[in-house]
């Protein structure tokens, strides 16, 4: 029994002296960090949560912020991955050399597809017509206003005839100015306008000049994608231009027109094809029908300067309507009176290229008849254009 006894003594002994020592242990911890957390705090432009910075037991440990876990988001509620890749609608927006719409539309003869606000200035010379009066499509029926002697006897006379009176010589000569304005309210429709300016070289002396028939319209695009164009175009002639000097045909003509366009990397086609149709013409006035496809390739390309190489092949078909002759007796010239221009087809070759520098384009062109039947035998043209 007083063995027992002994032992419980021990064990009690034992745990007082170890929870003694516990104890010990945590008040010399607790002022261990308090001194910490004081001298710490000193160290920084003092300490916010202390209300007496000289002792321990006021001084508050310092709030600690959560860290968030970094999340991955999804991509559809991620905004730089939501961003498009760069593409053709780019190059409708007109921001800078690699996102002019002109840039997607490099030709210089064919109508372009894209509808997009446009300043341009065009120059071009036209050497040898030879029928200018054919189908009306050029200037009014010429010779009238006095009788002119035909092979064979009699006179060639239309009292109605609305163009030149004077006798031309076999091939004339021409100069045209164009300032064009179109203006889009959106990527797939536009209205335009475009005021010729013209000089006629008879070759005789008189070389007639003014302006000439002024030209408005419309673009409708049917097919609106990124890197196709499929527009409507719509261009009404009204008769502005003096038709007794070479300057204009004398009457209203209607130009509904399909336009296309396709961009290949680097390469860009371009179509048109388009009913010229006379309204309230003279007796020689007919239809015309124009078709054309061009092809371009940017051959240098930075970030400021893109160089295009355009090739182009044009071609009128008269539907009907006739053209005045011009034929030599002698040596010298005469009427021959009036060939049927239905079915005569003409066909032009293009070549030229387009720089573009930011906003703005340059385009230098040459253009030869390929046929015998002909609108001119060479056409040089000039443009400067300018897109928003």
């Amino acid at each position: 029994m007083l063995r027992t006894l002994k032992v419980c003594r021990n064990i009690l002994g034992m745990a007082l002296f170890v929870a003694g020592s516990s104890t010990a242990s945590a008040q010399q911890g607790e002022k261990s960090n308090g001194l910490f957390h004081r001298w710490s705090h000193r160290a920084e432009a003092g300490c916010t949560t202390c209300t007496q910075p000289n002792t321990v037991q006021n001084c508050q440990p310092a709030p600690i912020t959560p860290l968030t876990p970094k999340m991955d988001l999804p991509k559809s509620a991620d905004p730089i991955a939501n961003q498009p890749d760069p593409t053709f609608s780019d190059l409708a927006s007109g921001a800078g050399v690699g996102s002019s719409a002109a840039l997607a539309a490099p030709g210089g003869y064919l109508d372009s597809a894209i509808p997009k606000t446009t300043f341009r200035l065009r120059y071009e010379r036209g050497t040898d017509m030879n029928r200018p009066d054919r189908a009306e499509y050029f200037y009014a029926q010429c010779f009238g206003g006095a009788p002119q002697g035909i092979r064979g006897g009699g006179t060639l006379f239309n009292p109605n005839a609305r163009g030149p009176a004077q006798l031309p010589p076999p091939n004339i000569d021409f100069q045209q100015g164009f300032a064009y304005f179109e203006y889009a309210f959106n990527n797939r429709f536009s209205a335009f306008a475009d005021m010729p300016y013209r000089e006629v070289d008879f070759n005789n002396g008189s070389s007639p000049s003014g302006f000439s028939d002024l030209q408005l319209g419309i673009k409708a695009a049917l097919v609106a994608e990124e890197d196709r164009y499929l527009t409507f175009q719509f261009r009404t002639y009204i008769p502005t231009g003096v038709a007794s000097d070479g300057l204009g045909t004398a009457h209203v003509s209607l130009e509904p027109s399909l336009l296309y366009f396709q961009r290949l990397n680097r390469v860009t086609l371009q179509a048109q094809l388009t009913d010229w149709i006379p309204v309230g013409g003279g007796p020689i006035a007919g239809n015309v029908l124009q078709y054309g496809a061009g092809v371009g390739y940017d051959l240098l390309c930075t970030e400021k300067f893109r160089f295009t190489p355009v090739a182009e092949l044009m071609g009128w078909t008269a539907l009907s309507g006739f053209a005045t002759t011009v034929e030599q007796f002698n040596g010298i010239p005469g009427p021959g009176g009036q060939t049927d221009a239905a079915g005569q087809t003409i066909v032009n070759a293009k070549i030229g290229a387009r720089t573009y520098f930011g906003k703005n384009d340059v385009y230098v062109g040459y253009g030869h008849a390929i046929t015998g039947n002909r609108w001119y035998n060479e056409l040089v043209r000039i443009e400067y254009r300018r897109s928003w």
